[in-house]
């Protein structure tokens, strides 16, 4: 049976009240990386949090304020193939202890979409191209070496709000509309996010970073606890209990470029959705603006 996360205990991850008043709303920022892809483990040389911790802890003074913070773990695997794992988990461990030095509960992400872009080779080290491990015996090694460890490390941690299983899996989903060069089909997707999953159900709250609303059902046999939706453009989105009817639901990624964050945040709270999370803080992107998200917190 799956275990039921009422809105109360993600509430009370996140530093709040059991008691929260209705409509309150979960307010942070996705960081998402210092160095995307090796902020946890080794890929160039050691870069990883426990080697950037005066840069780090700018950053997250910058978010004191906010209540969590998303952060992409693995990514796209470069740094799987140099690290020693008990060096990515003292990188969890540090990021998790001054997130939370901060006021931060943390929402780390484990996977990109472009795990399954074509492979390419930077300075002897391979970015991309990992859609063999996404079934076989490649996903059992990587489920056996990697996830299953992480989890029973910090599985229970209550500076980790949810776990975000994949960010945006709809762009590599070959019956979509694809954007990366190694799609797969989506029943094989959802059988990589179940492996992927399993070592974390019941310890932590589940969730998966939907591209947009209108994809949020693909991901429904995943049986999520929180329903997380990415939200670009102009476009209004349709009420949350519109988005899912008996889960909470929260805007997992809106843009800081070219809007007002914090009338977004309005709009949201307004609409019933119970978390916002800005995009970012160090994004290198058309839809970050940093100084908006320094003044929003």
């Amino acid at each position: 049976m799956r275990r039921v996360w009422p809105w109360a205990v993600l509430a009370m991850a996140c530093g709040g009240a059991a008691d929260v008043e209705p409509g309150a709303l979960t307010v942070g920022a996705n960081l998402p990386w210092l160095n995307y892809g090796h902020d946890f483990g080794e890929a160039w040389g050691h870069q990883g949090v426990t080697a950037s911790e005066a840069r780090l802890k700018d950053d997250l003074e910058a978010l004191e304020g906010a209540d969590v913070v998303r952060w992409f773990v693995f990514a796209d695997g470069r740094a799987l193939d140099h690290s020693d794992p008990q060096l990515l988990f003292a990188d969890v461990e540090r990021a998790l202890q001054l997130a939370d030095d901060h006021g931060l509960r943390v929402m780390p992400v484990l996977f990109d979409y472009l795990w399954f872009e074509a492979a390419d080779q930077v300075d002897g080290v391979q970015i991309f191209g990992r859609s063999e491990l996404a079934r076989g015996p490649g996903l059992s090694q990587l489920v056996d070496t990697w996830v299953a460890p992480l989890a029973q490390r910090f599985g229970n941690d209550p500076r980790i709000v949810a776990v975000d299983l994949f960010n945006e899996p709809e762009w590599a989903v070959a019956e979509e509309r694809p954007i990366v060069a190694e799609p797969v089909p989506h029943s094989e997707l959802l059988g990589f996010l179940e492996a992927v999953s399993a070592p974390w159900r019941g310890v932590q709250p589940l969730t998966v970073g939907c591209a947009s609303w209108q994809t949020a059902d693909l991901w429904q046999p995943l049986d999520l606890d929180l329903v997380q939706i990415h939200h670009y453009g102009d476009s209004a989105l349709p009420d949350a209990h519109e988005v899912s009817s008996d889960l909470p639901v929260w805007v997992g990624e809106f843009p800081s470029q070219r809007a007002d964050p914090a009338a977004r945040i309005e709009d949201y709270a307004a609409q019933g959705y119970e978390g916002a999370l800005v995009w970012s803080l160090n994004g290198d992107d058309d839809a970050t603006d940093r100084g908006a998200v320094d003044a929003l917190f």
